[in-house]
Protein backbone atom coordinates (compact mmCIF):
# COMPACT_ATOMS: atom_id res chain seq x y z
CA UNK A 1 0.00 0.00 0.00
CA UNK A 2 2.73 2.17 1.14
CA UNK A 3 4.44 1.51 -2.64
CA UNK A 4 1.76 2.52 -4.72
CA UNK A 5 1.33 5.55 -2.63
CA UNK A 6 5.07 6.67 -3.27
CA UNK A 7 4.66 6.01 -6.69
CA UNK A 8 1.69 8.24 -7.61
CA UNK A 9 4.07 10.92 -5.41
CA UNK A 10 6.73 10.77 -7.65
CA UNK A 11 4.50 10.53 -10.79
CA UNK A 12 2.81 14.04 -10.25
CA UNK A 13 6.17 15.56 -8.63
CA UNK A 14 8.12 14.40 -12.11
CA UNK A 15 5.02 15.29 -14.11
CA UNK A 16 5.08 19.00 -12.17
CA UNK A 17 8.70 18.87 -12.98
CA UNK A 18 8.53 18.37 -16.45
CA UNK A 19 5.51 21.16 -16.86
CA UNK A 20 7.40 23.95 -15.28
CA UNK A 21 10.45 22.97 -17.55
CA UNK A 22 8.50 23.11 -20.65
CA UNK A 23 6.54 26.61 -19.31
CA UNK A 24 10.53 27.69 -18.86
CA UNK A 25 11.62 26.70 -22.20
CA UNK A 26 8.36 28.35 -24.06
CA UNK A 27 8.78 31.54 -22.45
CA UNK A 28 12.46 32.03 -23.25
CA UNK A 29 11.89 30.99 -26.47
CA UNK A 30 8.58 33.98 -26.87
CA UNK A 31 10.84 36.02 -25.35
CA UNK A 32 13.82 35.72 -27.73
CA UNK A 33 11.07 35.45 -31.17
CA UNK A 34 11.05 39.37 -31.88
CA UNK A 35 15.02 39.38 -32.15
CA UNK A 36 15.05 36.72 -33.81
CA UNK A 37 12.23 38.17 -36.33
CA UNK A 38 13.93 41.06 -36.65
CA UNK A 39 17.34 40.02 -37.63
CA UNK A 40 15.96 37.56 -40.14
CA UNK A 41 14.00 40.13 -41.71
CA UNK A 42 17.40 42.56 -41.97
CA UNK A 43 19.48 40.05 -43.07
CA UNK A 44 16.61 39.28 -46.11
CA UNK A 45 16.54 42.99 -46.97
CA UNK A 46 20.13 43.01 -46.88
CA UNK A 47 20.26 40.64 -49.68
CA UNK A 48 19.60 42.88 -52.44
CA UNK A 49 21.90 44.37 -54.68
CA UNK A 50 20.44 47.42 -55.85
CA UNK A 51 17.84 48.16 -52.46
CA UNK A 52 18.99 47.93 -48.67
CA UNK A 53 16.88 48.01 -45.94
CA UNK A 54 15.98 48.00 -41.95
CA UNK A 55 13.23 47.27 -39.53
CA UNK A 56 12.74 48.49 -36.42
CA UNK A 57 11.30 46.82 -33.12
CA UNK A 58 8.97 43.67 -33.84
CA UNK A 59 6.20 42.81 -31.40
CA UNK A 60 5.17 39.18 -31.59
CA UNK A 61 1.01 38.24 -31.07
CA UNK A 62 1.18 34.72 -30.75
CA UNK A 63 -2.79 34.45 -30.10
CA UNK A 64 -3.83 36.65 -32.64
CA UNK A 65 -1.49 35.09 -34.89
CA UNK A 66 0.22 38.25 -35.85
CA UNK A 67 3.37 40.30 -35.55
CA UNK A 68 3.86 44.06 -36.49
CA UNK A 69 7.35 45.63 -37.14
CA UNK A 70 7.99 49.27 -36.69
CA UNK A 71 10.01 51.35 -38.82
CA UNK A 72 10.31 49.76 -42.12
CA UNK A 73 12.73 51.65 -44.37
CA UNK A 74 14.20 50.05 -47.81
CA UNK A 75 16.56 52.67 -49.73
CA UNK A 76 18.22 52.23 -52.75
CA UNK A 77 21.82 51.40 -52.41
CA UNK A 78 25.28 53.36 -53.48
CA UNK A 79 23.03 56.21 -54.90
CA UNK A 80 22.67 59.22 -52.87
CA UNK A 81 19.00 59.85 -53.02
CA UNK A 82 17.37 62.19 -50.40
CA UNK A 83 14.59 59.87 -49.74
CA UNK A 84 13.75 56.16 -49.55
CA UNK A 85 12.28 54.43 -51.97
CA UNK A 86 9.64 52.81 -49.28
CA UNK A 87 8.89 53.50 -45.68
CA UNK A 88 6.15 52.83 -43.67
CA UNK A 89 5.59 53.63 -39.58
CA UNK A 90 3.91 50.10 -38.83
CA UNK A 91 3.43 46.83 -40.85
CA UNK A 92 1.36 44.30 -39.26
CA UNK A 93 1.37 40.57 -41.02
CA UNK A 94 -1.52 38.55 -39.52
CA UNK A 95 -2.80 34.72 -40.24
CA UNK A 96 -5.70 33.15 -40.01
CA UNK A 97 -5.68 30.39 -37.46
CA UNK A 98 -8.92 28.88 -38.93
CA UNK A 99 -7.02 28.56 -42.12
CA UNK A 100 -4.20 27.00 -40.96
CA UNK A 101 -5.80 24.17 -39.65
CA UNK A 102 -7.52 23.10 -42.72
CA UNK A 103 -3.82 23.27 -44.41
CA UNK A 104 -4.32 26.75 -45.75
CA UNK A 105 -2.03 29.70 -45.76
CA UNK A 106 -4.38 32.94 -45.44
CA UNK A 107 -2.99 36.41 -44.60
CA UNK A 108 -3.19 39.34 -44.07
CA UNK A 109 -1.03 42.58 -44.31
CA UNK A 110 -1.79 46.70 -42.94
CA UNK A 111 0.67 49.41 -43.35
CA UNK A 112 0.47 52.35 -41.43
CA UNK A 113 1.27 55.92 -43.00
CA UNK A 114 3.31 54.04 -46.03
CA UNK A 115 5.07 56.14 -48.37
CA UNK A 116 6.30 54.75 -52.02
CA UNK A 117 9.13 57.57 -53.40
CA UNK A 118 10.33 57.42 -57.22
CA UNK A 119 12.90 59.50 -58.67
CA UNK A 120 13.49 60.01 -61.62
CA UNK A 121 16.54 60.78 -63.83
CA UNK A 122 18.29 60.38 -67.10
CA UNK A 123 20.94 58.26 -65.65
CA UNK A 124 19.35 54.84 -64.64
CA UNK A 125 21.79 54.57 -61.72
CA UNK A 126 20.44 58.18 -59.91
CA UNK A 127 16.68 57.10 -60.59
CA UNK A 128 14.78 54.99 -58.16
CA UNK A 129 11.91 52.93 -59.80
CA UNK A 130 11.76 49.82 -58.02
CA UNK A 131 13.25 47.89 -61.17
CA UNK A 132 15.99 45.52 -60.75
CA UNK A 133 15.44 43.95 -57.23
CA UNK A 134 13.61 40.88 -56.33
CA UNK A 135 10.76 42.13 -54.72
CA UNK A 136 8.40 38.59 -54.81
CA UNK A 137 11.08 36.80 -53.89
CA UNK A 138 12.09 38.88 -50.72
CA UNK A 139 8.28 39.03 -49.62
CA UNK A 140 8.15 35.02 -49.83
CA UNK A 141 11.06 34.86 -47.91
Amino acid sequence: MRGDREKRHHFWRDFLIVIIVLAVIVSVARLMLPGYIRHYVNRTLDRSIAYAGKIGPVHVHLIRGSYSIEDVNVSKRLVDVSVPFFQTKRLEFAIQWKALFHHHIVGQMVMYQPQLNFVDSSNEEDSQNGTGAPWLQMIRD
